[in-house]
């Protein structure tokens, strides 16, 4: 092991023995490889994959695509190291979430920038949720500055270039459910997760919104 082997087994050994823990090996190596460097969650691949996986399955599960609202605006007025570490207290807020909420085998994944997925039971989604926006309202207040904090807001330039005011981020979480809404594909989950999040984030404050059409 200390030469860099992965892994090793003795003879005589079993085929199915053997066949698993070469796959397993081979997907461990694939997440490595696949991970984002700032919060070595799983990147699209791994997530596509697992998705995929589950569907395949045929088992209901929900999905979570989290965003955090005016992260660029945050990120532009104190700089990208400070950004970092809000994604990587996201990231962290996630994982105990998940770990206390949730149950074995959900999957958390680094979409990449401020985008993350998690994926676990249609029963486990809305404790996840709830805490998920608990904690990162209790957290987030502590990257601001005490003066940007009072004035409850920063500025910064816009997508158009445009100085703008813009509030203390939020988190938005849109939720899909397979045992309420029919997926067919994994670019059908990307479509309705999108339109999900534009209304989540229309609530101008953190929140999270489940689809509730059954086609």
């Amino acid at each position: 092991m200390a030469l860099g082997i992965d892994d090793y087994i003795v003879k005589p050994f079993n085929p199915t023995l053997l066949i698993a823990r070469i796959n397993a090996t081979l997907e461990r190596k694939m997440q490595s490889i696949n991970a984002n460097p700032l919060t070595l969650l799983c990147g699209n691949i791994v997530i596509k994959s697992e998705t995929e996986k589950r569907m395949a399955l045929g088992m209901p599960f929900a999905m979570l695509y989290i965003d955090l609202n005016n992260f660029k605006s945050f990120n532009d007025r104190y700089g990208f190291q400070r950004g970092d570490e809000v994604i990587k207290n996201s990231a962290n807020i996630l994982i105990r979430c998940v770990k206390d909420f949730g149950k074995k085998g959900d999957f958390i994944g680094h979409i990449g920038g401020d985008d993350f997925i998690v994926l676990t039971t249609p029963e486990h989604y809305q404790p996840i949720s709830e805490n998920i926006i608990k904690q990162f309202d209790d957290t987030i207040t502590g990257f601001y500055d005490q003066e940007d904090l009072k004035k409850g807001f920063i500025e910064a330039t816009d997508r158009n270039n445009v100085l703008q005011k813009f509030p203390v981020m939020s988190i938005s979480i849109a939720v899909i459910n397979t045992a309420h809404t029919v997926i067919v594909h994994y670019g059908q989950l990307s479509e309705i997760a999108a339109e999900l999040k534009k209304l989540a984030k229309q609530q101008k404050r953190s929140a999270f919104v489940v689809d509730r059409r059954k086609q």
